[in-house]
């Protein structure tokens, strides 16, 4: 990575556009950059170039500043910013990852919501948020789609991969649509769709929703070992919130997942099925 440190010391940061670099890798970048001694400048030029560049420049940068100094960013943050960084969803997501209330970064992230702007900047903002125990995120999210005007179902299921589709048919579901309305319509896209963020928001209202059947289920379990993380990821969140007992074997394996993430989903999965074979396989694990 050292190469990779030379290229942004002199300017060339187009090299964070091209690939999302590991999480490892990040890190290392990260740790030459604060052995640097301005690094102040050298953080200040990724943050204010993420608006040049493409998701993976965003997504990238997110994930250094993960392992930069808070204060270096509340600065950055408080001295005046481009806000097209409202459109940032690394940076929604990262703030939310420091544990740190200040005000500034509590404000940045409300002003994200606000925006209304990019939807899965808006989203990861607003869990962010939550994170940092202001005010439960899907709460926060339904009142940000009422300010603004409500359409009708059909226009969301047909934008169902925009994130303020998902948060508007949460908020547009009743009793009595969830089931005739709601439930055939998304199985009916989750099942036919190839495209991964139709088929995660989908994931998503089938967890939040518990819209499960033998043909959901099965396509989910194929879902599992999806080489799109953010996908396996909410495929687990479906699964958990359904968990059943033939989902076992399964959540037993992903106990042993290299992602942290992925272990939480499989513990919570074993705890909602519950009984003392859960009891005994999560306590393994613990003191493993």
């Amino acid at each position: 990575m050292k190469n990779f440190f030379k290229k942004i010391q002199a300017g060339g940061l187009e090299v964070l556009d091209k690939q999302v670099f590991s999480e490892v890798d990040l890190a290392i970048l990260a740790d030459l950059i604060n052995q640097e001694p301005d690094r102040q400048g050298l953080v200040h030029g990724l943050v204010n170039s993420i608006p040049k560049f493409g998701k993976n420049f965003d997504w990238n940068v997110g994930s250094i500043l993960r392992h930069i100094e808070v204060q270096l960013i509340i600065n950055i943050l408080s001295d005046g910013f481009d806000e097209r960084l409202f459109n940032s969803i690394g940076l929604a997501w990262v703030l939310g990852e420091f544990k740190n209330t200040n005000r500034v970064i509590i404000d940045f992230l409300y002003k994200t919501v606000d925006s209304f702007n990019n939807s899965d900047a808006w989203w990861r903002a607003a869990f962010s948020l939550e994170k940092l125990g202001r005010e439960e995120a899907v709460n926060l999210l339904k009142r940000s789609v009422k300010a603004h005007d409500i359409k009708e179902l059909e226009y969301y299921f047909d934008h169902i991969d925009d994130k303020r589709s998902v948060i508007s048919i949460l908020v547009l579901s009743n009793v009595d649509n969830i089931e005739h309305v709601i439930y055939p319509r998304i199985k009916q896209i989750f099942l036919s769709s190839n495209e991964d963020q139709k088929t995660i928001n989908c994931c998503w209202l089938i967890g939040r929703l518990k819209l499960i059947d033998k043909e959901i289920y099965t396509k989910l379990v194929s879902l599992i070992y999806h080489n799109n993380y953010e996908l396996k990821y909410y495929t687990f969140f479906a699964l958990q919130n359904n968990a059943i007992e033939p989902l076992r074997p399964i959540l037993e394996r992903a106990l042993k997942d290299a992602d942290p993430l992925i272990r939480k989903m499989a513990v919570r999965g074993l705890r909602s099925i519950g009984n003392e074979q859960s009891l005994g396989v999560l306590g393994g694990a613990l003191y493993r």
